[in-house]
């Protein structure tokens, strides 16, 4: 008979069940997680009567319903994850099912004694614990997924970004819009080993705003996000404790998406530039006159082997004076300074830079020469 008297109130409640989701909608519709989401209030509801109806049907009859009520629960927790609702909202909505529910098997309408519904109890339990549980876990399943095809879908656009063709403004456009970025910010960039770019990540991240993202290339790897700082500006002191301790190439401040791929190349070229041993940020402004170097050896080139060989017939303390005063005058740039640390004369030093630009071709007082100087005769 208690049987019979729980059905049969069951049963009842069944050809109520819209006025449980009306219940329902109403306390759901000022939680902002809901409200402000992309899912329509009517999809809202009809899911919400599917689950009332699965839960009565299988407080009616658990064996034969336990298998539909795990796929209902199933199906909804991979979906919310997908919409986006966090997951505690989600679980305050699962959690209002189930006291509206219980509510409603204590009206007088459906003639259930208050004994046998507590008898009861259990099997409402049982059915919040099977419920919540597939939510629960299906809900991190989907969530896994979901972040796990966000990464892809980043690794994909970083790739593309930083690829060897340069993508069209179409492209970049996407590329911005996948990334949530915005194709006109200002972007700090850096180079780092590849082996130091998680740590560098983790390091970075609490440290800088908004999003950061990084991409491995060959044995280098990139580290951008996006900043206010003008073009330009150094890193800031937190930035600059965050690459410390790793060696670490900074390029100008890339104005835009577009100007990344050139950042980057610049970063990767100072990066390569870096002695071994040397961490902490290092700009172009650092190390130009080793990447000149570099760069002219490529060609063939090597400033100290052009002025040395232009200096052969020289004798070699007379070729030592002059290109001692050279470099002395290029670290100083003043004839009064330089005569005084070469412990002559301003005209004598006048005469020696004469004599070393009729037999260079280099006059250190111009600019020109001098940049040609600094690379030929700087050790530094």
């Amino acid at each position: 008979m208690t049987e019979q008297t729980w059905v049969g109130a069951l049963d009842q409640l069944l050809l109520d069940v819209d006025a449980l989701v009306d219940q329902f909608m109403q306390i759901l519709a000022p939680d902002p997680a809901y409200g402000q989401s992309s899912i329509p209030f009517s999809e809202l509801r009809a899911v919400d009567r599917e689950v009332f109806v699965a839960l009565i049907q299988f407080l009616i009859d658990p064996v034969a319903n336990r298998g539909e009520l795990k796929q209902l629960a199933s199906d909804l927790g991979a979906r919310r994850a997908n919409d986006g609702i966090p997951l505690e909202n989600l679980v305050a909505a699962i959690r209002l099912d189930f006291s509206i529910l219980w509510s409603a098997l204590s009206n007088p309408k459906y003639g259930l004694p208050a004994e046998i519904q507590v008898a009861h109890g259990q099997r409402v339990w049982e059915a919040v614990e099977i419920y919540t549980a597939q939510v629960h876990m299906h809900y991190s399943e989907a969530l896994r997924a979901k972040d796990q095809l966000d990464r892809e879908t980043v690794l994909r656009n970083l790739a593309l970004l930083f690829g060897d063709s340069a993508p069209g403004q179409a492209d970049m456009a996407r590329i911005a819009g996948t990334l949530r970025i915005d194709e006109n910010a200002n972007f700090r960039l850096l180079a780092v080993n590849r082996t130091d770019l998680p740590s560098t990540l983790q390091r970075l991240a609490p440290r800088v705003p908004g999003r950061i993202y990084g991409q491995e290339l060959a044995h280098q790897a990139v580290v951008f996000w996006e900043t206010k700082a003008p073009a330009w500006q150094d890193l800031t002191a937190e930035e600059s404790l965050a690459v410390s301790v790793v060696p670490c190439a900074v390029a100008p401040i890339a104005r835009g998406v577009g100007e990344l791929r050139s950042a980057a190349v610049i970063a990767r070229e100072v990066l390569s530039d870096l002695p071994v041993g040397l961490v902490g940020p290092h700009t172009p402004l650092d190390r130009w006159r080793t990447i000149a170097h570099h760069r002219m050896a490529l060609v063939g080139c090597d400033p100290r082997s052009m002025i040395a060989r232009k200096l052969e017939r020289v004798p070699e303390t007379d070729r030592e004076r002059l290109l001692q005063t050279a470099r002395t005058y290029l670290r100083t740039g003043s004839l009064s300074i330089t005569a005084e640390r070469e412990y002559c004369h301003r005209n004598t030093v006048i005469n020696r830079l004469d004599s070393f630009a009729n037999l260079t071709g280099i006059d250190v007082r111009q600019p020109s020469g001098a940049a040609l100087g600094l690379l030929a005769l700087d050790d530094q």
